[in-house]
């Protein structure tokens, strides 16, 4: 797999990632339930690709993971660094910005955890 050696720092970004997985998942819950329930049902699906930094394949694995365990997304497929994405509301489908809004409140934990 090309586990990077255990050190004090990747364990405490490794709780901290739990704990930002759980918070975004909790947020994503209520924003999906919104949508569902609201009369106009606001939503604008579309598919997305989101660029990923990380070069190990097991970041790449969790970084998707993460992404669709999160409700409204849906990770498709991984080519290279680039993520291809279902999203129940479009915000962006320009390439930056739907990075810096789907993947990088993730990605910027698992570099320390797997890098």
């Amino acid at each position: 797999i090309g586990l990077p050696p255990v050190s004090l720092k990747r364990i405490f970004y490794f709780i901290l990632y739990i704990f930002v997985l759980f918070k975004e998942i909790i947020k994503a819950n209520l924003d999906v339930a919104y949508r569902v329930i609201h009369p106009g049902m606001p939503i604008k699906p579309g598919i997305v690709v989101i660029k990923t930094n990380l070069k190990k394949n097991i970041a790449k694995l969790i970084l998707a993971n993460s992404i669709t365990l999160t409700p409204g997304t849906f990770t498709l497929d991984i080519i290279g660094d680039k993520l291809l994405i279902h999203w129940i509301y479009v915000k962006s489908s320009d390439l930056k910005e739907a990075t810096e809004i789907v993947g990088e409140r993730f990605e910027k934990f698992l570099r320390v955890i797997f890098e």
